[in-house]
């Protein structure tokens, strides 16, 4: 139910549906995930990063999470945070693909 909603960008019903969902398995990764996009898309950032971080935590090589919580990072000008999240996704996942290199190049540069 949380998808279709969010597929149809209602958001706050979205997260609703998630928060539900969450009661009663709060320890699935994408479950997590999905409450992390809903809670950026109702601008709430403190609670998107909260579920970002448990998402990794419940599956490292998530790297999709790691990518959100660089960008709500450097949204916010905390590079240091860019910075460290950017190292840990190089090092937990081994695919290449994930975005957090241009992150972390934008938070390497205003850094400096």
């Amino acid at each position: 139910m949380g998808i279709a909603l969010y597929k149809q960008k209602y958001f706050s019903q979205a997260l609703k549906a998630f928060q539900k969902s969450s009661e009663l398995k709060a320890d699935d990764a994408q479950l997590q995930y999905n409450l992390g996009l809903s809670y950026f898309q109702v601008a709430r950032y403190d609670s998107a990063v909260e579920h970002f971080k448990l998402c990794k935590d419940f599956d490292p090589t998530q790297y999709y999470a790691y990518n959100n919580l660089c960008f709500i990072y450097n949204m916010h000008q905390l590079y240091p945070e860019t910075l460290k999240t950017a190292l840990i996704v190089n090092m937990n996942c081994n695919n290449t693909n994930h975005l957090c290199f241009r992150h972390w190049a934008f938070a390497l540069y205003k850094s400096s």
